[in-house]
């Protein structure tokens, strides 16, 4: 049965911070983003349209990647923090609209600043093409999100 309290209320984030006995990593600057308003705000802000594709750095345990989903993006997500990808696998829906959650969400267990992003295996639907212009050296991404 899918949770329709959102990942980044108080109250859903207490009990995901409980269930997996989580706690922020200060050496990694972990904070769990819990305004639920802040998060629409940012969403709302970077207008995300459907089928925008987004790099979120750090989702933690999504609470900003769920919102980023349900407003219709594609999102590769970066995070260093081995301990998160099983929240991430558990408490993110399992479909956003008719598409199963792994045709618009990648997981990339790696540090962003390591990242080649030339060399990244793209499946589906992502295009690597589309989420960035490069000009020389210098790359820009359509939106970069970073959570702390």
């Amino acid at each position: 049965m899918a949770n329709n309290i959102p990942i980044g209320s108080p109250v859903r984030t207490r009990a995901i911070i409980n269930r997996y006995f989580v706690k922020a990593k200060k050496n990694l600057g972990q904070n769990f983003l819990v305004d639920q308003a802040a998060i629409l705000g940012i969403v709302e802000s970077a207008d995300i349209q459907p089928g925008d594709q987004v790099i979120e750095i750090g989702p933690g345990i999504g609470s900003l990647t769920e919102q980023l989903l349900l407003a219709g993006a594609k999102v590769f997500a970066y995070e260093v923090d081995d301990s998160l990808p099983e929240i991430l696998h558990n408490e993110l829906p399992k479909k956003i609209g008719d598409a199963p959650l792994d045709e618009r969400f990648k997981l990339i267990l790696k540090d962003v600043l390591k990242a080649n992003f030339e060399e990244m295996k793209i499946t589906g639907d992502f295009d690597i093409n589309k989420i960035k212009e490069c000009k020389g050296n210098e790359c820009k991404f359509s939106l970069w999100i970073f959570t702390f």
